[in-house]
């Protein structure tokens, strides 16, 4: 299978799993401690079950990087999840998706050589184009103007928010910088030893940063009563939500082995477009946590944009 495939099948899984993020961060799970500690954990059972089919012991530099580069996701999903808890996902989770493939892209050119050709760099930038402007609420034809940026600002960090617009911004930005650090890590060790191994030993770096979380007390605390709250259809959806979300990231990560780490990345716009149309489904059944509002405006908007995402992957696949 081609890995542009793998990458297309990748995140559509991980677009439900958000779907699932969205609505337990809501309702069920508030704490991103807890939500972070808990998909960190279950890496435990990850490692169980891959420990037979092919794990090695690395050079002690592979391993310190392994560790690093899990230790480095998990910072990112924690201050993911922080930036959810006090602002939209609509708005923090593409702001953090569109500078991850411009990180990834720089740490990728700087540490790992990796150069694009003429058409995957124009790929690159339609298919970020595209999952810009599909996370982008315009409400108003004087929003699509110059100064859509300032307006967008003033209302998402106006007066009437607690956290500073400086603060929200280095949070989200530092996420993606974490993001983008595992994933350029993760691609050198995948290009050091065979894939399931590397997978598996990034998994001890996930599991050391969700024990790392146990050790401030108030943490320790809000991390155990969240826990004695949950019920068990909770746990159900969660867990359901983390084997989507763990498929997808396994995909991912085999994608990385077998390609440039910018384009699979870069691919991650089809993740904004398969969420838009899970949105669009379940919206109706659930319109407290998956608003969607479809005007003609906005129907134009989602309908350029994923032109733009269309138009990158053929770029890529000719």
């Amino acid at each position: 299978m081609s890995w542009i495939y793998i990458v297309v099948i990748a995140y559509l899984l991980n677009a439900i799993a958000i779907t699932i993020d969205k609505f337990l961060l809501t309702k069920s799970i508030p704490n991103p401690a807890a939500y972070t500690f808990n998909i960190g954990m279950l890496n435990i059972l990850i490692v169980l079950a891959l420990l037979p089919f092919g794990f090695f012991i690395l050079p002690l530099s592979l391993i310190f990087l392994s560790i690093i580069a899990g230790l480095c996701f998990m910072s990112a999903l924690y201050l993911m999840y922080t930036s959810l808890k006090h602002y939209e996902a609509s708005r923090i989770a593409p702001y953090i998706g569109s500078l991850n493939p411009i990180f990834i892209f720089i740490l990728a050119y700087l540490f790992l050589g990796e150069k694009l050709m003429p058409n995957q760099i124009s790929a690159f930038f339609l298919i970020i184009a595209g999952g810009i402007l599909i996370s982008i609420q315009i409400k108003n034809r004087k929003n699509i103007f110059p100064n859509l940026l300032f307006n967008r600002l003033y209302r998402f960090f106006g007066k009437k928010e607690k956290i500073s617009l400086v603060r929200i911004l280095s949070i989200a930005t530092l996420s993606a910088f974490f993001f983008a650090s595992s994933y350029a890590l993760t691609k050198y060790i995948y290009n050091s030893t065979e894939f399931l191994n590397g997978f598996i030993w990034t998994r001890f770096g996930l599991i050391l940063g969700a024990l790392l979380l146990l050790v401030p007390k108030n943490v320790r605390n809000n991390i155990f009563k969240t826990q004695k709250k949950s019920t068990k259809k909770t746990g159900v959806i969660f867990l359901v939500g983390q084997i989507f979300g763990g498929l997808s990231f396994f995909l991912i990560n085999y994608s990385f082995s077998l390609n440039s780490v910018t384009l699979v990345h870069a691919l991650q716009g089809l993740q904004y477009a398969f969420l838009f149309l899970i949105v669009i489904t379940l919206s109706k059944k659930f319109p407290q946590i998956l608003e969607e509002k479809l005007t003609p405006l906005i129907l134009t908007q989602k309908i350029i944009a994923l032109g733009l995402i269309g138009g990158g992957l053929y770029l890529l696949v000719v």
